[in-house]
């Protein structure tokens, strides 16, 4: 099933990032977080911020913007490193912490491959260069998963592919019509990609053969994000509707392929989710600036917090740390950190801003 890999530059209107304090048990109340985050200035880049991640420890992020922008940034001391290997905007970011590894994807339909333990080791160096570059895709490269020794991406040009990190080589590449991928994740313990689209499906990808071999279809919204539990069992999903206030995030039965659970967004839609296993909790993010923090089982909103940021593109946990990532499209990176305790009466000091990244 392998095809030969080949690219060619993509549209701006072929890409979806552009285009497009009390205890409360039913109406969501803003946090006013204390004290007020420090601000940490990027370089001489102010733009949006597509894709934000963790890698090695809470203290190091990669940061991915307009352009090609993108940065290694290590909190603790401050260091900045500029990541020069694309061209276009940055619209996906995967970090594997056994290879050290980043892999970022991008408008110019390339993926770069980056060792960062090098470039942690080397504080005195302010530019970096991947060490190698995977070309597989057509239009913009919209998802990215790295497992062991090989990174599975997705794409607007209704193809995935999955890669061998070892060789660079393209292992196989399979095209699905109107499969315009928006994100993929490994399910734990197997060689299975979950991977949703904006056609609406919700695909299982058996990495061995490279067949589906599980596909759900949600009713109405298009699938912005997609997200796995520990154990793999429900899948869940964030959605773009068809129509004003119509978006939902879902919780699905992977076995039964039946709804569980639906969170329902009334007056915005969906960019992107993000499970926190150890919380037992589903953040979601809007379009209109807003995060939102739901009750798995019960399906209760614990809380919103507004940031009127424009949309938030991008949520990135490290699993065991309480702190939380969000790509903005105009306040940069924000950090907060929150932990299991906090998720009893929320109190003004459950939810902390620690740095804002501008």
């Amino acid at each position: 099933m392998g095809q030969n890999a080949s690219s060619k530059f993509p549209s701006n209107q072929d890409d979806p990032f552009l285009n497009p304090d009390k205890e409360t048990t039913s109406s969501p109340v803003e946090l006013d977080p204390t004290p007020k985050p420090k601000s940490v200035s990027m370089l001489d880049y102010s733009g949006p911020y597509f894709s934000s991640i963790f890698v090695q420890n809470s203290d190091s992020l990669v940061l991915g913007g307009t352009d090609g922008n993108l940065f290694y940034y290590s909190q603790n001391p401050p260091n900045v490193c500029r990541l020069n290997g694309h061209t276009n905007d940055i619209t996906s970011l995967a970090f594997d912490s056994s290879l050290s590894l980043v892999a970022s994807g991008s408008r110019d339909e390339y993926i770069c491959l980056w060792d960062v333990s090098k470039i942690a080791e080397d504080k005195t160096k302010h530019r970096s260069y991947p060490i190698n570059n995977l070309h597989g895709h057509e239009l913009t490269v919209t998802a990215l998963a790295i497992d062991q020794s090989q990174l599975f991406s997705g794409s607007r040009d209704n193809t995935v592919c999955l890669w061998d990190l070892n060789t660079g080589s393209c292992l196989n590449r399979c095209s699905i019509p109107r499969n315009l991928v928006t994100c993929v994740k490994w399910i734990p313990g197997e060689r299975c990609v979950l991977q949703s689209s904006e056609d609406k499906h919700l695909r299982v990808w058996d990495t061995r053969t490279m067949d589906v071999v599980q596909n759900l279809l949600h009713p109405q919204c298009l699938l912005t994000a997609c997200d796995v539990s520990q154990d793999g069992r429900s899948f869940y999903t964030s959605s773009r509707g068809p129509v004003e206030n119509s978006a939902t995030a879902t919780r699905w039965d992977r076995y039964t392929g039946a709804v569980l659970r639906e969170y329902p967004h009334l007056s915005d839609n969906l960019n992107t989710c993000h499970l926190c296993n150890e919380l037992n909790c589903l953040i979601t993010a809007s379009n209109g600036g807003s995060l939102y923090f739901w009750d798995v089982e019960k399906g209760v909103l614990l809380f919103e917090k507004k940031y009127y940021s424009g949309p938030i593109y991008s949520i990135h946990r490290m699993p065991g740390h309480s702190d939380v990532l969000c790509s903005t499209h105009n306040r940069g990176i924000q950090i907060f950190s929150f932990n299991k305790s906090t998720l009893g009466p929320l109190q003004p000091t459950s939810f902390l801003i620690k740095a804002s990244i501008q």
